[in-house]
């Protein structure tokens, strides 16, 4: 069944009401409706764009500081963002693998732990697993657009702030998050649209098809590619497109109201 049908446009607005009509009342897959694998993928994409921009900035604040060896431990950070991304995600789906997987055999080596975490067969653990490793490969690239906004504040700034007996908290707080602020924010809002609509981890991290941890942009393409429902998929992915689209829009209107309300 196609979503469009040109030479009958009444046949092709109908189709298209019957497939989203589906899409928000019935099951996308086998079992889960949309908005609990939309409540899923929220989740991931809140999870993800907090620690990445945390940890990147930690990281870009470590880096940013002059310590011995910065430039080495800069390559360091890059590495996993460097490598492509296919080769990552099959070393590292492997590392979480249950029974031999190097993970495991490191959790095995605890006191305590008889054996370690089901990170494929158990829908928890398989989403903690995602998460894991889409940090890992995240990191690297927050931590690049942070360590250049720190690296373009005015050092005039900080050492008045300094002479006037701000400490090293206060400095950072009031001084070198308002600076980067407009550096912060893009890449906050990159961060989520890149996590709403990440394919890779999901797919790779996901090798028995736990359909308890599928994200929207994994359902659109089993929906088509295992159960033939091209048409359904269609309509799913507009779906995922305006929700994308609400992710754009909401911060760019509310921060041009900020501005206006700063005149």
């Amino acid at each position: 069944m196609n979503l469009f049908h040109f030479r009958n446009p009444d046949l092709s607005l109908s189709l298209f009401m019957e497939n989203m009509i589906g899409v928000f009342t019935g099951p996308i897959l086998r079992r889960d409706g949309l908005w609990i694998i939309l409540a899923r993928t929220l989740l991931w994409t809140g999870i993800q764009t907090f620690f990445q921009v945390l940890l990147g900035m930690i990281l870009a604040l470590s880096l940013n500081a002059p310590i011995r060896f910065a430039r080495f431990f800069k390559w360091m950070q890059v590495l996993p963002w460097a490598i492509p991304g296919t080769i990552s995600l099959m070393t590292l789906r492997y590392e979480f693998h249950p029974s031999f997987g190097f993970i495991n055999q490191v959790l095995e080596l605890l006191p305590g732990v008889a054996t370690g975490p089901a990170w494929w067969s158990d829908p928890f653990w398989n989403f903690v697993s995602m998460n894991l490793v889409n940090l890992w490969l995240g990191v690297p690239f927050m931590m690049i657009l942070l360590l250049g906004a720190l690296q373009g504040v005015d050092r005039n700034c900080l050492e008045a702030a300094e002479l006037d007996g701000a400490s090293r908290m206060r400095r950072l707080f009031s001084v070198t998050l308002p600076l980067i602020l407009p550096t912060v924010l893009p890449a906050v809002l990159f961060s989520a649209i890149y996590s709403f609509n990440n394919f890779g981890v999901p797919y790779f991290m996901n090798p028995q098809e736990l359909e308890n941890s599928h994200l929207l942009s994994l359902a659109i393409f089993r929906a088509a590619s295992y159960f033939n429902r091209y048409s359904f998929s269609s309509a799913l992915a507009i779906v995922n497109t305006l929700l994308v689209l609400l992710m754009v829009i909401i911060p760019i209107r509310y921060s041009g109201l900020l501005q206006e309300a700063k005149r």
